[in-house]
């Protein structure tokens, strides 16, 4: 779950440095750069969304599985 969430982030990073925050526009309707702008575009939004609504979640929950299986080691 952790490797996941690092990367889905490493992946948005990646595409900040391709610079597809510029393609955003797409959302609004204006298309400036054709096809592989509006691709950039909607890449970069659903992973936007997807860092901002679904890493944490799978953050936290990596932690505890961590958290648990530490604590069964000691313990067993």
């Amino acid at each position: 779950m952790i490797r996941t969430a690092v990367v889905t982030s490493a992946f948005l990073l990646f595409l900040e440095v391709l610079g597809a925050r510029e393609h955003v526009s797409v959302l609004s309707g204006t298309i400036a750069g054709g096809k592989p702008a509006l691709f950039l575009g909607l890449l970069y939004a659903l992973t936007f969304f997807t860092v901002v609504l679904v890493v944490p979640p799978l953050l936290l929950a990596g932690l505890v599985e961590k958290l648990r299986s530490r604590l069964s080691a000691r313990a067993g």
